[in-house]
C-alpha cells in the first residue's frame, strides 16, 4: 500500500472495508488490485475513484461510451486503469498515464458508498454483466440478486 498527502481523498474509505470476506459481494480481484496498486492515506481514505466515460468524446470512439475507469487526475491526464480490468485481472491489470484523457472521463459522484452498499452491482446495477460468483437464487421463477435484492420473475437459463 501507498501513504500519500491527501489531494482529494475518499473520505474514510478503508482497504479492509471492501474485503471478500466482509461480502460476496466485493470483488476478490478489485480488492487485491485496490491492495498493491492504490494510493491509500495513512489517516484513511483512497485517492482512487471511479470515472465513466463521457459520451461522443475521443475515449468514447476508443474505449467505449459509458466505460468506467478507477484512478486519478493529474492536471489533463489520469492515472489509473480500466475498472473491468481490474475486476477481471486483479493485480495483474496495470496502471498507466492516459494523456488529457481527464478532459474526457467525469466522476463516477459515491461511487464507494455504493460499492459498500451493493457490491459489484455498483459497477453493474442493471445486471447485464457476468460476474464469477453465486450472484442470483432463483426461487419459483423469481430470480433475485444476492447483493443488491433486486428481483426479476423471469429467471436466466443456467442459474
Amino acid at each position: 500500500m501507498h501513504a500519500t498527502t491527501p489531494l482529494s481523498a475518499q473520505a474514510a474509505l478503508t482497504l479492509s472495508q471492501i474485503a471478500p470476506k466482509r461480502s460476496a459481494a466485493f470483488s476478490p480481484n478489485l480488492y487485491r488490485w485496490m491492495k498493491h496498486k492504490a494510493h491509500w492515506y495513512t489517516n484513511g481514505g483512497v485517492l482512487h475513484t471511479v470515472y465513466r466515460v463521457q459520451p461522443g468524446t475521443r475515449t468514447a470512439k476508443d474505449c467505449g461510451e459509458d466505460a468506467l475507469f478507477l484512478g486519478y487526475m493529474d492536471g489533463r491526464n489520469f492515472i489509473g486503469v480500466r475498472l473491468m480490468a481490474a475486476l477481471c485481472q486483479g493485480t495483474k491489470a496495470g496502471s498507466a498515464c492516459y494523456l488529457g484523457m481527464g478532459q474526457d472521463l467525469c466522476v463516477v459522484e459515491n461511487f464507494w458508498k455504493q460499492y459498500l452498499a451493493v457490491g459489484r452491482c455498483a459497477i453493474d446495477p442493471g445486471h447485464r454483466e457476468y460476474f464469477m460468483a453465486d450472484r442470483y437464487a432463483v426461487v419459483d421463477g423469481q430470480k433475485t440478486c444476492r447483493w443488491c435484492g433486486k428481483s426479476t420473475h423471469q429467471a436466466m437459463e443456467g442459474l
